[in-house]
């Protein structure tokens, strides 16, 4: 199955986003998770057209248990895109298989995804803008890199990294979950829009190097993996 779209542009201004149920591939509508936030459709900003939404907090320190969700089919292979705006606050989106938590990206001037195997974060990027939007693409594919996802922000593609749970190296993912971050300050000005599934990119032809599978190789001669274009021939294209 593919990742789900919905570009939010079907909704009226000022609804509450919560039962809404717009877009194509989703598995049910947008639901609330438990909290006394607000996911709210505005038009007073957004990526693409005219809407997008921001999830206003009533109290401080309370977002942790906030943000929405949206339940879509079983995906193993493929791209999910999003765009957010911040004023500087940061936000997080999750991503599940069932109740198991799969990806996890911290969002604001800095781009951090979470690597299982290091049980931390990594920073991605820092010094965004805070008055552009900007994309974040997710890619995985259980077949090539299982347990894996790397991400995209705007032009610039980042490395494979294993995911929050990776045990059994199961990249399956069914449940999106946008905002509720414990730590944010309020009222926040962060808005999200274009959610958009696309077709994973091109994959390695290099299965192996030197016995280790090409997932658990991190360089070559001194190169990150990523940096590789081709071994013994082979095009390590990604």
């Amino acid at each position: 199955m593919a990742f789900p779209t919905d570009n939010l542009d079907s909704y009226t201004s000022g609804d509450s986003l919560v039962g809404l149920n717009g877009g194509t591939g989703w598995s049910g509508a947008w639901a609330g998770k438990a909290g006394t936030g607000d996911a709210i459709v505005r038009n007073t900003q957004s990526d693409t057209a005219s809407n997008s939404f921001s999830i206003n907090f009533d109290t401080a320190g309370n977002g942790n248990s906030e943000g929405v969700i949206r339940s879509f089919p079983n995906t193993t292979v493929g791209t999910f895109s999003f765009a957010f705006r911040t004023d500087g606050n940061e936000d997080r989106v999750r991503i599940y298989n069932g109740t198991t938590e799969k990806i996890r990206l911290r969002l604001s001037n800095i781009v951090r995804q979470h690597d299982g195997s290091l049980g931390s974060d990594r920073t991605l990027v820092s010094g965004l803008s805070t008055s552009a939007w900007h994309t974040i693409t997710v890619e995985i594919d259980q077949s090539a890199q299982p347990g894996k996802a790397r991400v995209k922000v705007d032009s610039t593609q980042y490395d494979w990294y294993d995911m929050v749970d990776n045990s059994g190296s199961n990249s399956t993912l069914n449940l999106l979950n946008v905002g509720g971050f414990f730590n944010i300050d309020y009222p926040q000005d962060f808005y999200w829009d274009s959610f958009s599934g696309g077709s994973a990119g091109p994959t390695s032809s290099i299965k192996s190097i030197n016995g280790l599978a090409i997932a658990s190789v991190k360089s070559v001669n001194g190169l990150a993996i990523a940096s590789v274009k081709s071994f013994n021939g082979l095009s390590n294209v990604s």
